[in-house]
């Protein structure tokens, strides 16, 4: 029974190696090198069919089929959207920190007289705050803006074929993407710089609005309303948030029945 069993094993490995390779084993067509073809074997050389080439240059150029082609069919060749949140956002906060984006000289670089001394010590206090609620959890709140966007871009879009989901996987290429721009603004520095944020608000509007239209069919102005609408109300509530946190700070700070607290 053993010999019988032994042979069947034999056979049947004999006949699976038979067949050829492994299923997923994929053989690659080598092209032959001419005119034609050179492009395509440069593109491959530098990885520029699938990954973060292939991310970067599909989002600047055909964001929403991109982005469609991620959510469907070509999941393998574009960037996933956290490794791209992560990517982005470590590069973008690294050049803002050595180009002193977040400095908060703008709160306390002025000369403290008598009068002032009151006023310069609340902005002081909340350029600290800022520091620590705003700059020191940026991830997060990128991470929180992203999710009320989806929320209401999905809700505002509700009728087309894509769930809240893939609501937060288009808001993260959108929110991201222009961070590009941003970054550019700062290193080229003054004037340019003065108006980064101007800049990137811009190119994010513009760019959630091609995205939201060519993924709902909604119309140009339809689909810009929507997202102008959609956009205020996140900035609205998550300045709320954030200002509500900063105060909060800044009375932990404060004994109770001091000049600026909010309890007595």
């Amino acid at each position: 029974m053993n010999q019988g069993a032994n042979k069947h094993l034999k056979k049947s490995s004999q006949d699976f190696w038979a067949d050829g390779p492994m299923p997923f084993e994929q053989k690659k067509q080598i092209r032959r090198l001419n005119w034609p073809n050179l492009g395509g074997e440069i593109s491959d050389a530098l990885n520029i069919n699938k990954g973060f080439a292939y991310t970067w240059v599909g989002l600047t150029l055909r964001p929403a089929e991109t982005i469609r082609a991620y959510l469907q069919e070509g999941r393998h060749r574009v960037l996933n959207p956290a490794k791209y949140f992560l990517l982005v956002l470590g590069i973008f906060l690294f050049v803002a920190s050595n180009q002193g984006y977040f400095d908060m000289q703008d709160f306390v670089a002025f000369e403290i007289d008598d009068e002032a001394t009151q006023e310069a010590e609340r902005l002081t206090d909340f350029g600290h705050a800022f520091q620590t609620y705003f700059v020191k959890y940026f991830s997060v709140w990128s991470l929180a803006f992203i999710a009320l966007t989806s929320f209401l871009t999905w809700l505002f879009f509700r009728k087309g074929p894509y769930n809240f989901i893939e609501h937060i996987v288009l808001n993260t290429y959108a929110l991201l993407h222009p961070y590009w721009l941003f970054m550019m603004a700062l290193l080229i520095g003054n004037p340019v710089a003065e108006h980064g944020e101007s800049i990137y608000f811009l190119c994010y509007f513009v760019l959630l609005t091609v995205i939201l239209k060519k993924m709902s069919s909604k119309r140009w102005l339809t689909a810009g309303f929507r997202t102008l609408t959609a956009l205020l109300v996140a900035v609205v509530l998550m300045s709320i948030l954030v200002l509500g946190l900063i105060l909060l700070y800044l009375e932990s700070q404060m004994t109770p029945g001091s000049p600026g607290s909010l309890f007595p």
